[in-house]
């Protein structure tokens, strides 16, 4: 696999890509060890410049969730901190689980030799599940 793009400065942004047949065999394992190292970037890059703020997921202010606002709040340092924080722990959630697809054969391997291997894959499965659900859930709010 061969992947080069250019800036998105340019205004003829130049794509390079070359996928091999030996990138497609084990294609989950191949993304995982290109998404892993952009989610650290994107995570790692301060100051960040966006956040996804979803107010249908709040917990912290759950009488200003159905309306989708915080107008009644005053202090939109507190709101901005708030949002930049839930976004940080899904990241990290989705980091988590791409590193453990990379890893999974090892790993794997582990645990099937532990005693109780059966809850601990089962916590495994559930934790690589719940970050790909949240890279799928996000996937647009993936910028910075």
């Amino acid at each position: 696999m061969f992947v080069k793009m250019g800036s998105v400065a340019r205004k003829n942004r130049a794509f390079h890509i070359r996928i091999d047949n030996h990138d497609v065999w084990n294609l989950d394992n191949t993304l995982a060890n290109i998404i892993h190292p952009a989610l650290i970037r994107l995570r790692e890059r301060v100051p960040h410049f966006g956040y996804p703020t979803p107010y249908d997921e709040t917990e912290a202010y759950p009488e200003f969730s159905s309306q989708g606002s915080f107008e009644e709040i005053l202090d939109r340092e507190a709101e901005s901190k708030y949002y930049e924080n839930l976004w940080m722990e899904k990241l990290q959630k989705m980091i988590n689980a791409f590193e453990m697809i990379i890893d999974k054969d090892e790993d794997y391997d582990k645990i099937a030799h532990h005693v109780d291997h059966e809850n601990e894959r089962n916590e495994w499965w559930n934790k690589i599940e719940e970050g790909l659900n949240l890279f799928a859930k996000h996937y647009h709010g993936l910028w910075d």
